[in-house]
């Protein structure tokens, strides 16, 4: 991983979509609001410089360890198909990246010139690409109790029609209204992409990839809207979407906590580690 390209974008970091993937970190309630935007650095990867790369991700997270970075430079690590790695961090707003620079220059000096020189050198990432996107409450479904442990992340993209995007979101708050008539216990976070690849991302969380295609297996998406709808409107649903859209993909990542940068939760291992618990 290049993290030369942060000082370019806020601290490049998942989904995301994988926001990327703005994946596990998700409040249990509305209580507390969730950051506005989330920046999505993507590693593409040759298959035999993997282990390189995972050391050199795993490197990168000691130094900013003992650099003892504060939560503003947390990441959350995402590997996904085709040997890509998304690497997500939360951006409270515009005016957060034009002090990148100057965050980047603090941080170079606590972990050392020769350090980030040395890290910068080894990554073997193969190619680079970012993705700004807005996080989008209103078109996202949140049950009570929050996801829970997310392991496993499902990222859909959807590429909008010129002119259609009112029409879309219109039709994304139906679905999501669907799934709270259906008592989906299923997160699904909505996002806008302001820059990168297509117009709208949902990402749905879940504990693990057995877990999400059980659930989807036994309640389909048109299983959801059809008893929401009724089974005519829910293929008018179907047909509108296909009218709204250019392009659709859909792809599978796994949450990497061990390549992702996550002060929070060092806190609470050691928590449970001074009172004789689980450090997992």
């Amino acid at each position: 991983m290049n993290r030369n390209a942060w000082s370019v974008f806020s601290v490049a970091a998942a989904v995301v979509c994988l926001t990327a993937i703005s994946l596990p970190a998700v409040a249990d309630s509305h209580e507390e609001a969730a950051p506005a935007y989330s920046m999505i650095h993507f590693d593409e990867l040759i298959p035999a410089n993997t282990p390189t790369y995972e050391k050199n991700a795993k490197d990168w997270v000691a130094a900013f360890k003992e650099a003892g970075a504060g939560a503003e430079w947390e990441w959350r690590t995402y590997s996904g198909p085709n040997f890509t790695y998304a690497f997500v961090t939360d951006v409270p707003n515009y005016a957060y990246l034009d002090g990148d620079d100057e965050r980047w220059a603090a941080m170079s000096e606590k972990i050392g010139a020769e350090k980030i020189a040395k890290l910068s050198a080894e990554s073997g990432a193969e190619a680079h690409r970012h993705e700004l996107v807005k996080e989008m409450p209103e078109l996202s479904h949140m049950p009570t109790g929050g996801p829970g442990e997310v392991g496993f992340v499902r990222l859909a993209r959807h590429t909008v029609k010129p002119g259609m995007g009112d029409r879309f979101k219109e039709l994304a708050g139906k679905v999501m209204e669907a799934h709270k008539k259906a008592g989906s216990s299923m997160t699904i976070l909505a996002s806008e992409v302001h820059f990168g690849e297509g117009s709208y991302q949902f990402v749905t969380l879940a504990k693990d990839a057995a877990s999400y295609y059980a659930a989807t297996t036994t309640k389909s998406m048109g299983a959801i809207l059809t008893e929401a709808y009724g089974a005519e409107q829910a293929q008018a649903m179907f047909k509108e979407w296909r009218d709204c859209i250019t392009d659709y993909e859909t792809s599978d990542w796994e949450f990497r906590p061990d390549l992702s940068y996550m002060p929070g939760m060092y806190e609470e291992a050691e928590m449970k580690k001074e009172m004789g618990g689980s450090a997992e």
